[in-house]
C-alpha cells in the first residue's frame, strides 16, 4: 500500500516536472519566433533600395531643381540636374578671422546623358563664397572658362579635382567635387554648358 502510494506520487511530480519542462520550451520558441520576425521587418524596412527607385540608365530631369539656386548660371542646368534636395554647406574660415557658419544650397545628382550623369552637384547661394571661389581658382593652376564678375568658370585639377561655376553678382555657385574624368572630360563638359573652350586659360 506504502509503496503504491510512492510510485503514485513520483509518477504525478514527474508528470508535473515533465509538463512545466514542456510549456517552457513553447515560451522560448515563440519568443525567439517573435524577435526574429521583427528584427528580419526592421531590415526590410531599412535595406537601402527597398523603395522604388530610378534606375541609373533612367535619370531624367525631374523638376526638383529650385531656380532659386541657379539664377545667373548657365540656363542648361535645369536639363542636366534631377534628384534635387535642400542642403547646408559649411563655410570654414581657416585663418579663425570669423566664426564657420553655414550656407543655404541644393545637392544633385546629373541627369543620364549630362555631363554631370552619376556625379554630385553643390549648388549653393552665398556671395561672399561665390568672390572666394573666384579668388582661389585665380590663384591655382585652374583651367579658366570664363572669367568676368558674372560668370566665372573652369576646372581645378588639384588633389579633388572640382569643376566650378560662380557668379559673384548674384552669388550664385556650381561645384562638382572629386570631378572624375579628368581634364577632357571637365572640359567637354563645360563646353555642353555652353563655354567656349577654345578661349580656356591653363
Amino acid at each position: 500500500m506504502i509503496v503504491g502510494l510512492i510510485v503514485a506520487i513520483v509518477v504525478v511530480l514527474a508528470a508535473i516536472l515533465f509538463l512545466g519542462k514542456d510549456n517552457g520550451s513553447s515560451s522560448n520558441n515563440a519568443t525567439e519566433s517573435n524577435t526574429e520576425s521583427t528584427i528580419g521587418l526592421t531590415e526590410e524596412q531599412s535595406t537601402p533600395g527597398s523603395t522604388s527607385s530610378p534606375s541609373p540608365g533612367g535619370l531624367q530631369a525631374d523638376g526638383s531643381l529650385d531656380s532659386t539656386y541657379v539664377d545667373g548660371l548657365p540656363p542648361q542646368l535645369s536639363e542636366f540636374l534631377t534628384a534635387c534636395s535642400k542642403a547646408q554647406f559649411e563655410l570654414q574660415y581657416e585663418d579663425g578671422s570669423s566664426p564657420n557658419r553655414m550656407m543655404d544650397g541644393m545637392q544633385c545628382s546629373g541627369t543620364s546623358g549630362s555631363p554631370f550623369f552619376m556625379q554630385k552637384v553643390d549648388l549653393v547661394n552665398d556671395k561672399e563664397y561665390a568672390n572666394e571661389v573666384a579668388l582661389r581658382e585665380n590663384v591655382s593652376d585652374a583651367v579658366i572658362a570664363s572669367d568676368t564678375p558674372t560668370n566665372f568658370a573652369g576646372y581645378s585639377a588639384g588633389p579633388a579635382p572640382t569643376l566650378f561655376i560662380a557668379n559673384r553678382e548674384s552669388g550664385r555657385v556650381l561645384e562638382v567635387e572629386n570631378f572624375f574624368g579628368g581634364e577632357q572630360k571637365a572640359r567637354e563638359a563645360l563646353q555642353a554648358l555652353g563655354y567656349n573652350m577654345a578661349d580656356s586659360v591653363g
